[in-house]
């Protein structure tokens, strides 16, 4: 269900527009995609500090929604002529066969005042009332918590007076149980009205079909195929053998191009097996739309660079067998999940465009980002709000530096035992940490459907009229969406505008372009650590690695660039002194094994690659690339759970 904002007219944007709280409770499935359609109404076009729906909005489906008339905030708490509130339940009764008059239980004056309301319009218009708690926290004991997550959000302190306010107000607004309930409200209604108002809570309840969230596997859409083809299956050889010729592997000698063969029916096989022709389409058909229109996109990021077909197709511009990517590292027969292709294009919002263009506004979503306190912030904010030194709480927030606040204790298991002066801070900290921060919209997640959006999760606005989904990344796939990865990458923007400035033919920076490989003025800018603004290589300790392998980099050593790619990542990071020091001259490490070398000789005898692990599982422990590609998915997890 949803908590609403009832207004009379959607169209009209100013203050004297009112808006009042109403409750929508789903009955049934089709209840739950008409919500839905009416919750993305009211971000769509009624948006007015708030998202704001009229009856006539809510009427069509009125069979499958339960309504009660809310709480202090409604329309009907909010009139102080009785008559206008008998007016108003009888146009609810009207309109929505399922109607209720709501109470709620609260000491508050207000409160108890209008529960007194609600029973003598009950008597008047013969409507039933239904008891509510109105719920700030699942537990009494929550409140507390709940408190301090305002304070933060207000910038207000302990010693605040609108804090300590706010804090008697939300006193009982958690979820009582019925003795509780009765402790409340029999001196306000009545004891026989309690049990009334609560046998009536209960007859909604068996009104209402047990609804929840469709889980499903991701439903790949439709792809819109050309007449001449039958399936996606042929569409998609059909594109491959285009590249084939446009990648010049005619031309190649008749063992390369054998070696290419094989590997191209390999993976088409595993990726009509799986099912996934649509979903190269798709992304073929967006690469495609963004370099007609004349967008700048990415040479090829990710996994999605190991795969042949996404080169032949065009979708990435890195021959995998020429750097020898393996295809399992993105698409793996043994572990059933979509593909992960992730693409950067210069000018992202006209390509969104494009797809709502082409398959329909109520087909296409960006996807909601939800930003969670982490331990870290927990710390400096909980701090604050309790009074403590900024330079204190800096300080002690350099202890808790994962994720999870468990994690942080198991690291710095004295750490709550022996600072006693922070007991509250560790309390509030740690129940905070997790909670929901800011909201935005993740940078690359669009979701295409067969039906429509509503169908699975209702939308919102961006800031800049985006259609967001309401359902963070985490779960979009959980729902039955397929998500492609679509990055807007500021940077490919001024590459085009440099291109045109300078009248360039698109080989001149084709990566493929063999100068590249040997173009001395940008290893030696590479070298110099001067990358401000080079996507992946501009931060500090990039910069770091960048001049310390300076020798490296001046030989002109392409296979360097990847590796300090690879190297300033979590996985790698351990590897990354012993990497520096033997590429400049140190020693090497003994040997273990020959075909160890062989797989490890390029990185200095340093494990870099996730694909020298795959090889390495697939040679000493008789693994396939799938199995190998399982194996290491499980120690990530692994070594994650270690901390």
């Amino acid at each position: 269900g949803c908590e609403l904002y009832e207004c009379n007219d959607i169209t009209v944007k100013d203050k004297d527009n009112k808006y009042f709280h109403l409750i929508c409770l789903i009955r049934n499935e089709q209840g739950r995609k008409d919500l839905n359609k009416v919750i993305t109404k009211s971000n769509f076009e009624g948006f007015y500090f708030k998202p704001r729906c009229t009856i006539e909005d809510l009427k069509p489906y009125a069979e499958n929604f339960v309504i009660s008339s809310a709480c202090l905030a409604s329309k009907i708490a909010r009139e102080d002529d009785f008559n206008k509130c008998i007016e108003y339940v009888n146009e609810y009764k009207t309109v929505f066969p399922y109607f209720y008059l709501e109470m709620q239980s609260h000491h508050h004056q207000d409160q108890c005042l209008y529960n007194q309301k609600i029973l003598e319009l009950s008597k008047i218009t013969n409507t039933p009332f239904i008891i509510t708690t109105d719920s700030h926290a699942p537990k009494k004991e929550d409140l507390y918590y709940q408190d301090k997550l305002i304070q933060i959000g207000r910038k207000s302190t302990n010693n605040d007076k609108n804090a300590i306010e706010n804090s008697e107000v939300y006193e009982g607004c958690y979820m009582q149980t019925e003795d509780e309930i009765h402790e409340c409200m029999d001196s306000q209604i009545g004891y026989e009205n309690v049990c009334i108002g609560l046998e009536n809570t209960n007859k909604v309840a068996d009104l209402i079909d047990n609804v929840d969230m469709p889980f499903q596997s991701p439903q790949l859409p439709t792809f819109p195929l050309p007449e001449r083809f039958k399936d996606n299956n042929e569409f998609l050889w059909h594109l491959i053998k285009q590249g084939w010729k446009d990648r010049g592997f005619d031309k190649f000698t008749k063992e390369e191009q054998q070696v290419r063969r094989t590997r191209l029916n390999y993976e088409m096989k595993v990726i009509h097996e799986m099912g996934f022709d649509g979903y190269f389409l798709f992304v073929w058909d967006f690469v495609n739309a963004a370099k007609k229109l004349g967008i700048e996109v990415g040479k090829g990021r990710g996994s999605a660079a190991g795969s042949l077909v996404c080169y032949c197709c065009h979708i990435t511009d890195i021959d995998p067998i020429k750097y020898g990517l393996i295809f399992e590292r993105f698409l793996n027969p043994e572990r059933v999940g979509l593909p992960d292709i992730d693409t950067d294009v210069g000018d992202r919002d006209v390509i969104i465009k494009y797809l709502v263009d082409k398959y329909g506004e109520d087909r296409v979503c960006q996807i909601i980002n939800y930003s969670y306190i982490t331990p870290t912030v927990a710390i400096t904010d909980v701090g604050k709000i309790l009074g403590f030194p900024y330079n204190q709480m800096q300080k002690l927030s350099q202890k808790f530096t994962f994720d999870k606040w468990d994690d942080c204790i198991k690291v710095n298991p004295n750490l709550i035992h022996d600072n006693p002066q922070y007991a509250d801070l560790f309390d509030i900290a740690s129940h905070l940490s997790g909670r929901v921060k800011t909201v935005s919209i993740h940078a690359g997640g669009v979701g295409i459907v067969d039906t429509s959006i509503n169908d699975y999760m209702p939308m919102k606005l961006g800031t800049k009229g985006e259609h967001v989904i309401q359902v963070d990344k985490h779960y979009i796939e959980d729902i039955g969406i397929v998500k492609f990865d679509l990055l807007g990458v500021a940077t490919l923007n001024l590459v085009k505008e440099i291109k045109d400035d300078l009248h360039l033919d698109p080989w001149d920076y084709d990566i493929n372009n063999a100068k590249f490989e040997n173009d001395r003025p940008t290893y030696e800018l590479l070298a110099s650590g001067k990358t401000n603004g080079v996507f992946q290589v501009e931060s500090a300790g990039m910069k770091d690695l960048l001049i310390r392998l300076k020798p490296k980099l001046e030989q002109l050593d392409f296979e360097v660039i990847s590796v300090i790619l690879a190297l300033y990542r979590p996985d790698s990071m351990g590897a990354l002194d012993e990497y520096v020091e033997m590429a400049i001259g140190g020693s090497r490490p003994p040997s273990i094994h020959p075909d160890m070398d062989k797989i490890l000789k390029d990185t200095n005898y340093c494990m870099i690659y996730q694909e020298q692990l795959l090889d390495i599982v697939k040679k000493f422990g008789g693994r396939t690339y799938g199995g190998a590609d399982l194996f290491r998915k499980a120690i990530g997890k692994f070594f994650c759970r270690l901390g």
